[in-house]
């Protein structure tokens, strides 16, 4: 079950969701607004995916047809701050999506 998700305002489909995404991620203003280094991999296909990697987190993208979900792996330290981390990740995207 996915952490959350965020309904498209801007893309019609899953492949325009994720190429806007994708876009903006490797922007230097999308890494500027991460306090935390993330290396991001693209996986394009049927269901295209944004994998974000850092010290202690992974970040899942998986864009759906109206929607992306957005799942958060975190190691036990920043649990606690799991809320926090999730609100950052879903505000960025509403911008963007």
């Amino acid at each position: 079950m996915s952490d959350v998700y965020v309904t498209y305002f801007k893309a019609n489909s899953a492949m325009e969701g994720y190429h806007i995404a994708s876009t903006y991620l490797q922007s230097s203003e999308a890494k500027s607004k991460f306090p935390v280094e993330i290396s991001f991999s693209f996986v394009e296909g049927a269901n295209p995916k944004v994998i974000g990697s850092g010290k202690g987190f992974d970040i899942t993208l998986t864009f759906l047809e109206t929607k992306v979900t957005i799942d958060v792996n975190l190691k036990l330290m920043l649990r606690p701050l799991k809320g926090r981390i999730i609100d950052t990740i879903t505000d960025e995207i509403k911008k963007v999506l």
